[in-house]
């Protein structure tokens, strides 16, 4: 299981976490398969890929909202 958090319905509509949380989940993901010990420092390769891979997972979320808003 990912821990990436997913969108969730609320009273007024699907809701999107906040991009920080989904970058969070991305590298708490990673440094899982590779062992631990990554550092999360945005300068590294590693927090590079999780905040590359935060950012589309946030920018698919946030199409998915618009086409449900339509």
């Amino acid at each position: 299981m990912s821990s990436v958090p997913r969108p969730t319905f609320g009273p007024n509509g699907l809701v999107t976490p906040a991009e920080s949380a989904i970058v969070d989940g991305v590298f708490a993901d990673l440094n899982q398969a590779f062992g631990g010990g990554l550092n999360p420092a945005p300068e590294t390769p590693q927090g590079q890929l999780a905040a590359s891979i935060g950012a589309l997972t946030g920018y698919c979320y946030d199409a998915f909202v618009n086409l449900a808003n339509q």
